[in-house]
Parts: structure tokens; sequence; C-alpha cells
């Protein structure tokens, strides 16, 4: 029989890992790619590439090493993707130009090289956005969010083009998930609290409402478990929510003056 080949982006991180070990405990012969390899031990059905997704040069060269192993792809996950906090006035605008590099620009450049291989196989596309990707812009998180929303446009595009060629492409949005990522977004926003020279008080004002969304946290494995649906269902769904914060729901419902009325109160 034969064994179908999945790419996994990000492959070194938590989500990525998670992903990589359930496609291998399925059957699947894995590629991963990542900037480092991460837990994800040895396997012979895994196979791991260095690959830095902001040069196209090293995806194409992934790309041709992919090329050696199989000449098709049953799915094509994009999970790589940083995340920058801070205030848009006062942070260096390099960070938004770094975020989206790689939350956008390099899933784009992955899929766009790839996709020779996800057409041949008649296969998937699964790109990681966000929450936030749906929610409302909050302060201090403009640079993940504005990424992520272009995550969601990139990929109903994407979806629209696609499909008529044989490749569906989905979207996962997950809430925080227990990931290094996550463990590191509280701290990131207290340094910010001590550096600022505007919005003092409104962090620590906010930091509640940060502390709250991250107290709870996915574990990497349900989000591979609905990777896993979304890679194998007969009909695979545009969008997979999950874990979502209540809160953020509830909030994005609103009207956007009284949304910005809100956080006027905080800041």
């Amino acid at each position: 029989m034969e064994r179908h080949n999945i790419c996994v982006t990000g492959a070194g991180g938590g989500i990525g890992s998670a992903i990589v070990r359930r496609l291998l405990r399925e059957g699947y012969s894995v590629i991963g790619l990542d900037l480092h390899r991460g837990d994800v031990p040895d396997h012979p059905a895994y196979t791991f590439l260095e690959t830095d997704i902001t040069r196209p040069e090293s995806v194409r060269a992934a790309f041709s090493q992919v090329c050696t192993l199989t000449d098709r792809l049953t799915a094509l996950i994009n999970t790589a993707g940083i995340v920058y906090m801070g205030s848009l006035i006062e942070e260096d605008a390099e960070y938004m130009q770094r975020i989206l590099d790689v939350n956008i620009a390099g899933m784009a450049r992955v899929v766009r090289i790839f996709f020779t291989l996800v057409e041949a196989g008649h296969g998937r596309i699964i790109n990681f956005s966000s929450e936030y990707g749906r929610f409302c812009s909050i302060p201090f998180h403009g640079f993940y969010t504005a990424s992520k929303h272009a995550v969601e446009c990139y990929t109903d595009s994407l979806r629209r083009e696609a499909g008529p060629l044989g490749v569906s492409v989905s979207c996962i949005r997950p809430g925080a998930v227990d990931t290094g990522m996550t463990h590191g977004t509280v701290p990131a926003f207290e340094q910010i609290c001590s550096t600022t020279t505007h919005y003092a008080r409104a962090y620590q004002r906010l930091l509640p409402l940060m502390t709250g969304a991250t107290a709870h946290p996915l574990s990497p494995d349900r989000i591979a478990d609905t990777v896993f649906r979304a890679v194998t269902g007969k009909h695979p769904k545009r969008y997979y929510n999950i874990g979502q914060d209540i809160r953020m729901k509830l909030l994005s419902c609103l009207p956007a003056p009284v949304i910005d009325f809100i956080f006027r109160l905080f800041i």
C-alpha cells in the first residue's frame, strides 16, 4: 500500500511536533520543515529538513530535497508562526516586518513553491491562523492580530483558487495552546510594562485579561487531533475553531464604537 506523505512547517514547535507525532502514529510519512528539530524522536518515516521559510532559497532547497523523496503530497500543514506584543506607537516597525515575514509571507512562499506536489496528490492545505484571526483587534496585540487577519484573507483567497484544481484548503483557529509561545506571553507583557512611556497603567489593567486567557491552554495533542480530522475527513471544513476565549467572542460581537469605548476605559 502506498504511504501518504505530509509536509509540516514549524515542525519543531509545540503544535508542529504534536502534529508530526500524531501523523507518524497513524502511519504517514512526514517531512518536517523548521529551523530546529524540536522534540520529535527519530523515526524511519520522518524526515527533518532545516528550513528558514523567510528565505526563498531555503524553501526552494527544501522543495528539491522533498522531490527526491516523493512526487506528491497528501497534505501541506503550515503551523510556523511567531508572536510579538507591544504598542504600535512605541515598538519598532521592524517587529511588524518580522512577524509578517514569518506568519504570512513565509506561509505564502511555502504554498507557492510546494503547490505542484499538493496538486499532484489531490491533497489538502491546512493553514494555522488563531482565534485572533477572527476576533476584534485589541490594544498591544496589533502585530500578531494583523498577521493572523492576513492569514485569514490569504487562506480564503487560496481556497477559492485551489478548489477548482482539486486542492482543498482549511484554516485552523486555536485559542491559547500549551506551548513555549503561550508561556512566554505573560513575561513578555510584564517586560513591556517596565519599558513603556505611555501605557504603564493600561498594561497593568490589561494584564489580568492576558493571564486569564492563557490560564487554561489547550493541549497540543488536542490541536493535533483536530488537524488529523482536517487531513482525513471526507469533507474537510473551511474553518476549525477550537478552544477560543468566550470573552473575546462576546467582545467581538459588539459594534466598533462600543469596543473602542471599553478599551478607552482601560487606557
